[in-house]
Formats: structure tokens, sequence, C-alpha cells
């Protein structure tokens, strides 16, 4: 065969060709295609549109076969249907693995304020501000968000690969990606770590050295 020009690199079934596919166009007369593709651009009414090209189709061939009509959007969709499901997979249970950090955070804490509340009864009655006792407790609930987010984004990143045909348009080790992820779970680790302190402010420095 001869080659009679070169086209630029695109994606010819779905989003996830690679783009180093080798593809060439032939001939009609070569290789008449079993079936053919119409694109028709319009702002008028599918079913309109649908039964403009049908009827000039039969007027063409009227023995012709003409198959369903369809948006190119719905057609995008369907090609991608599979991939959606398992990137909402995914991002279920990514959801429900930030709830978890997110109740147990809120746990710990909890926890911390209910067995120190004696310690905190007197440090208060001793002199120490409300404010010293909430930063101890924030930084203390940061610590442990901090620690998982360094180990989750480690993991993450070297098993981005495994993700990555579920991803177009974007790397899977993407660094906007990385960082507003990072800035979700601090925000959510802050938001359970500031609920949990608000028992610590409530300590009543007199009573609560009485308690058991």
């Amino acid at each position: 065969m001869t080659v009679v020009g070169v086209v630029p690199d695109f994606k010819a079934w779905w989003l996830g060709d690679s783009p180093d596919q080798t593809q060439i166009y032939l001939p009609v007369s070569d290789v008449p295609p079993w079936s053919g593709v119409i694109l028709v651009r319009s702002d008028r009414d599918l079913g309109e549109v649908a039964s403009l090209v049908q009827s000039q189709v039969r007027r063409m061939d009227p023995n012709l076969p003409i198959g369903e009509t369809y948006w190119v959007g719905n057609a995008f969709r369907q090609s991608v249907a599979r991939q959606r499901f398992q990137a909402l997979l995914l991002s279920s249970f990514g959801i429900l693995g930030l709830a978890v950090a997110i109740l147990g955070v809120y746990g710990v804490l909890s926890l911390s304020v209910t067995r120190r509340t004696r310690e905190i009864g007197v440090r208060l009655a001793l002199g120490a501000s409300r404010g010293d006792v909430n930063r101890q407790f924030l930084a203390q609930g940061l610590k442990a968000v901090g620690a998982g987010l360094a180990l989750g984004l480690g993991i993450a990143f070297f098993t981005a690969d495994l993700v990555a045909d579920l991803l177009w348009g974007i790397e899977p080790t993407d660094p906007p990606t990385y960082v507003a992820c990072a800035a979700g779970v601090l925000l959510a680790g802050f938001a359970a770590s500031c609920v949990s302190i608000r028992r610590a402010m409530g300590v009543d420095p007199v009573e609560a050295p009485r308690r058991e």
C-alpha cells in the first residue's frame, strides 16, 4: 500500500485508547465497511433530525437497513459506563474510609478528654487557659490525622497505576489532586477534633477534681 497522508493522533474507539496505537485509513473501495455512521450537527429535536436523515437515506437506497438513532452524548456515556461505575465504586469506598477516619479521630479524642477530665480541671484551677487546653487536644488530633494522611498518600502514590485506566486528561500522580485530597482530609480531621474539644471546654475546674 502507498501512504498518501498522516493524521494527528486521536482516540478512535474510547477515551482509554493509547495514543501510540497504530491505526490506518483504507479506501472504501478496497475494504467496504459492513456498517456506517452518519454524524449530524443540529439544534433541532432528535426525532425531527432522525426523520430527515432516514428519508434521505431511503431516497438513496430504499433497501438499506437503518439502525438506531441517538445523541452523541448518550453514545459517549455508554462507551464509558463501565469506567464510570468503577470510579463511582472507588469513590464510595473512599468516602466510607474518610467517614471511618473522622469517627476514629472523634472517638480517640473523646476518650482522651474523658480520661483526663480531672487533669484538665486541675490545670484550669492552677491557671491554665482553656485556649491552651484546646490547642493541646487539637494538636493531638491533627498529629493522628497527619500520620494517617502521610501513610495514605504514600500508598496512593505507589499504587496510582492501578487506577490509570479510569483517568482521562489527568495523570495518576497529579499534584493538585493530591493536595486537594490532603486538604480535605485535614479539614475533616480538624472538624472532628473541634467537636471533641468542646467537651474539654465544658469542664468545670471546681467539680472536675472530685470525679472518679
